[in-house]
Parts: C-alpha cells; sequence; structure tokens
C-alpha cells in the first residue's frame, strides 16, 4: 500500500502522519509519510484492509481498499487542520482606566487581544500561556470612549482562530446634578442639606 497526505487547507504534503493499517488477517501494520507527504506499507496480504491516517493538529482520515498480490494500492489521503474555537467572550470589571477581557477555547491556546479605538486596532496585549480559560487585563485606557477589540488564539501546532470585532465603552468622568437647594437659594442657617444625584458617561445613576 503506498500513498500521499496532504493538508485539505492548502494541499500541501504532510509529513510525519502516522499511517495504521488492518490487513484481512487483522495484523496492524504502520509508517510515517516523509517529507513530501508520502508513506509505503510493505508485506500486506491480499484482501481487503482497513486503516487511519492521524497527525497532531488535524482530523483524522479513514482509508481502506483491497490489496491485491504483486501490485502496488494505492490509498491516497487529506487532512482537515482543525483550529480553536473561540466563546463565551465577556469584559468585566471596567472602569475608566481599565477592562477585563475573558474567552474560553475548546483546546489550550495562546491569547492575544487587539484593541483601539477603531478596528485598526493600535494596541496589543499577549499571553504566550497555553490554556482553555483566558483572561488578558487591559490598562491605561481613555476614560470615556469605546474601544473596539478582538481576541486571536494560536494553538501547538501554529492554528489560529480570530474573533470578529467587540466592543466596550470605558467610564467617563461622573457628573453631579443638584436638585435641592435651588439655583439662587438663600439661608440664614449655618447647615443645610444638599440633594443631588451622580451619574456616569453611560447615564447609569451611581449615587444620590
Amino acid at each position: 500500500i503506498r500513498g500521499v497526505v496532504l493538508d485539505s487547507a492548502n494541499g500541501l504534503p504532510l509529513g510525519s502522519a502516522v499511517v495504521s493499517v488492518t490487513d484481512a488477517a487483522s495484523l496492524i501494520h504502520s509508517a510515517s509519510t516523509l517529507s513530501d507527504g508520502t508513506y509505503t506499507i510493505s508485506d500486506i496480504p491480499p484482501g481487503g484492509f482497513n486503516g487511519t491516517i492521524n497527525k497532531g493538529g488535524y482530523s483524522s482520515a479513514v482509508i481502506y481498499g483491497t490489496a491485491v498480490s504483486g501490485q502496488a494500492t494505492v490509498a491516497d489521503a487529506a487532512l482537515t487542520p482543525v483550529p480553536p474555537i473561540i466563546s463565551n467572550i465577556q469584559v468585566n470589571n471596567i472602569t475608566s482606566s481599565k477592562a477585563d477581557i475573558l474567552w474560553t477555547t475548546d483546546q489550550p491556546t495562546d491569547g492575544r487581544v487587539d484593541y483601539g479605538f477603531t478596528v485598526i486596532y493600535d494596541n496589543t496585549a499577549y499571553s504566550a500561556l497555553q490554556t482553555t480559560a483566558h483572561s488578558m487585563f487591559l490598562s491605561n485606557l481613555t476614560p470615556g470612549r469605546t474601544y473596539h477589540f478582538r481576541i486571536t488564539s494560536t494553538n501547538s501546532y501554529e492554528f489560529s482562530s480570530s474573533s470578529v470585532d467587540n466592543t466596550f465603552n470605558t467610564v467617563g468622568p461622573i457628573t453631579l446634578s443638584i436638585s435641592y437647594p435651588l439655583d439662587n437659594s438663600a439661608f440664614s442657617q449655618p447647615y443645610i442639606s444638599v440633594e443631588g444625584a451622580v451619574t456616569n458617561s453611560l447615564g447609569n445613576e451611581t449615587g444620590v
């Protein structure tokens, strides 16, 4: 049995993929692909065979066929890369200058957050830690601004995935609105009670 194993995403040959074949006598034969993606398994008895081709970072491929005495049976395959899946994106603990970006991946990856006032993303935060639960702390942000951000996660096989553009708003200046006493009021007592409301830049009341 001979064949060639390719990367389905770019058509390039895949070396070091493991080919495992079970022959008609239920014996298992194995071989690894060379740098040009080719492999050869000799001494296969006549009859049906089936097997799998595996390589880290790729989905498995199934091969099968019938071996004929004195002939080479060709069993080619293409393996599909398995990039990480990014989910559960959250933005927590937003203040006027800080924010926490959280997300999860279905496999261990590093983490990168590109962020800025526009989708040009002129700032980057990065962690090389390979994990499935990610947290990125952004600091030195500008108060009262809308920030765009995009997450990129790369696994140990160098396959990456990126999120769509997301946004969050930093807290802006605090506004104090006094409802009592009224403007130009005159008082003779030494102490008075002042009433009003405090709101942030998002229009949310934060105190009375």
